[in-house]
């Protein structure tokens, strides 16, 4: 517990458009750096994003996932949302798994 993680998250875009520029921005009751990252998601491909993890608590938790295109960052406040609900292990080895699959 209380132990950095690295957590490998997979975005997948379903359309026939690449993502040129997505920011994905993190936020929850964890510590996790980096807080947004910017990458590229080819059409009807995908890109994994390494991110580092630090749970506070033992539990249940939800992460606030936003993504935002570069042209849209003005209204990045008013964009849906995806939570995803991350559990920590324990303290065999600080573990976190999640429940809902980013997609």
């Amino acid at each position: 517990m209380k132990r950095w993680t690295r957590v490998t998250i997979t975005i997948k875009n379903s359309s026939d458009v690449g993502l040129s520029s997505l920011f994905v921005d993190f936020r929850g009751p964890i510590r996790i750096r980096p807080e947004r990252v910017a990458t590229d998601v080819l059409a009807n491909g995908s890109a994994e994003i390494d991110v580092a993890i630090k749970p506070e608590d033992e539990g249940e938790f939800p992460l606030e996932v936003a993504f935002t295109l570069a042209e849209d960052r003005a209204l990045r406040d008013w964009l849906p949302t995806t939570y995803v609900w991350l559990t920590t292990l324990g303290d065999v080895r600080g573990d976190i798994a999640t429940k809902t699959p980013l997609v």
